[in-house]
């Protein structure tokens, strides 16, 4: 009669003590330039401001396509030394002007130090000068927060 109730009490308390995610809006910007450049391979590196990295630099690498698709991973290092990792996936297209429009969903998949457990998902955008190497750079999206 009392191992019953007891297991109850203990999976309530349990339960109670188990913290829920919080999903929270990220915003970001960015700018910088391309590092290396091959047929197929895109490498490059940004500074910018993040609601939640504050200041930050970020690098990152693609592989593009004819067909005007790609597919990278990116780190982002806050001026605190935390990291936030993940995957980028997209298209990209001439806009005229030397200039090439990038629209890509984004997935933030792990972190360390305060970011640690962070994980989302959104969208980027961004404009390259072909002639030049610039590269600007939005990103938006939700993030999950343990």
């Amino acid at each position: 009669m009392f191992r019953p109730l007891l297991l109850g009490v203990v999976a309530t308390l349990g339960l109670s003590g188990t913290a829920s995610a919080q999903t929270i809006p990220h915003k970001e910007a960015s700018a910088g330039q391309l590092t290396n450049v091959t047929a197929t391979q895109m490498d490059w590196t940004t500074t910018g401001h993040g609601t939640h990295y504050g200041k930050y630099t970020e690098v990152g690498s693609h592989l593009y396509f004819p067909d005007g698709t790609l597919y990278g991973v990116f780190t982002v290092t806050a001026a605190d030394g935390s990291t936030m990792s993940g995957t980028y996936e997209g298209t990209f297209a001439p806009i005229g002007g030397g200039l090439f429009l990038f629209e890509v969903d984004v997935y933030w998949l792990e972190g360390t130090g305060r970011l640690e457990g962070v994980t989302g998902s959104g969208s980027a955008t961004a404009i390259l000068d072909g002639a030049t190497g610039a590269v600007v750079v939005q990103a938006g999206g939700l993030w999950s927060r343990p």
